[in-house]
């Protein structure tokens, strides 16, 4: 499982981390500076970047967990039923790899898109999942900073 945090959530999302603590790159005197929307952790004055999260002690960030289920070979046939040779792993997002214009949060709602689409045929989808956003509290202790998950609801932005 990696993370990202959800305000980086969009069409276009670097590549999530094994910890949201390893989003942290810097410090900018009381506030410390987490990789940038692309991913960069270039200190600002190297790449601005006005949507580069900034986090003080105390302050709490939501991140998202993923997890990449792989990518299967289906059967999607001319009505949008898809099948497989062997279990598909259950997620929360499916798409051609590559081609986010087919993404669909079933596997029923991608073999219906995709048989509209392009027709019967057999193609690689990828699987994968993000979970609802899991609020964590930026801990400073000995001059180093970390995230700390904690038990309070954070709503989708």
């Amino acid at each position: 499982m990696q993370w990202t945090p959800e305000a980086y959530l969009d069409e276009v999302v670097p590549p999530p981390r094994a910890t949201p603590s390893d989003w942290i790159v810097g410090r900018d005197g009381d506030r410390w500076r987490l990789a940038n929307i692309n991913g960069d952790d270039d200190p600002p004055e190297r790449n601005p970047d006005p949507y580069r999260l900034t986090v003080a002690e105390d302050e709490v960030v939501a991140f998202c967990a993923y997890e990449d289920h792989g990518i299967h070979e289906v059967l999607v046939d001319a009505e949008g039923k898809v099948t497989s040779d062997r279990a598909l792993p259950v997620g929360t997002h499916y798409a051609v790899p590559g081609d986010m214009d087919t993404l669909a949060e079933t596997i029923e709602e991608f073999g219906k898109q995709f048989a509209e689409n392009v027709g019967a045929d057999i193609v690689e989808v990828a699987i994968y999942s993000w979970s609802d956003p899991v609020p964590h509290r930026l801990v400073v202790e000995g001059g180093a900073a970390r995230f700390v998950a904690i038990n309070q609801p954070v709503g989708r932005a």
